[in-house]
């Protein structure tokens, strides 16, 4: 669902040097025993380790004191390392639904920046957080697209593709990666004043 109206032009420039964290979230799904409400919380860690490998780039450690009951809503708090990284960062663990004997869960992480492990920013996080906190901040979820991955490395800068549904108009849009410590990084969008050219 788009909102009207939507940003101007001036708008979405207005969103040069926007920054923020990127989130990193996953999801998961996991199947219970008939006549079972629980799941224990080895099995939370367990699904949570397999949704959020591809994002972390290698099998992370996961443990999580409580388990969860198999109703949609119901959350729990985990702790992953990834690594050989001693720090431990929280993940919040979401039943987001239940199907019968299926439970899906949702994986979410504010504090772990999710890189390949050698501390490349894939595109597609980057575009998505991009489009996050652009929707916040208009009401309106743009288009983004980054066709290239983005080097963990304070001043890599990577070129993006801004677009809003129904409109043909499309801005350039540029991901700068202003800080970088280990796998925590801040971003700073900057969206062009003009838009791409239409006769390209």
């Amino acid at each position: 669902m788009y909102v009207r109206p939507r940003p101007t032009r001036a708008g979405w420039a207005a969103a040069a040097g926007l920054t923020l964290a990127l989130l990193l979230s996953a999801c998961g799904g996991i199947e219970v025993s008939a006549g079972t409400d629980d799941l224990s919380a080895d099995d939370v860690a367990s699904k949570a380790a397999e949704a959020l490998t591809p994002k972390v780039g290698s099998e992370p450690t996961v443990t999580c004191d409580d388990g969860l009951t198999a109703e949609e809503g119901e959350s729990t708090t985990c702790s992953m390392q990834v690594g050989g990284d001693p720090k431990e960062y929280a993940v919040e663990a979401t039943v987001s639904s239940v199907d019968g004997d299926d439970v899906s869960l949702d994986f979410r992480s504010d504090d772990y920046r999710p890189t390949d492990g050698k501390g490349t920013i894939f595109a597609d996080e980057v575009a998505r957080q991009a489009a996050d906190a652009l929707e916040k901040q208009y009401g309106t979820r743009p288009k983004i697209t980054c066709p290239d991955d983005l080097p963990g490395k304070a001043g890599a800068t990577t070129r993006c593709v801004l677009g809003v549904e129904g409109d043909d108009t499309e801005y350039g849009m540029t991901a700068e990666v202003s800080e970088m410590d280990g796998t925590r990084y801040h971003l700073d969008f900057t969206v062009d004043d003009e838009p791409l050219d239409e006769t390209s």
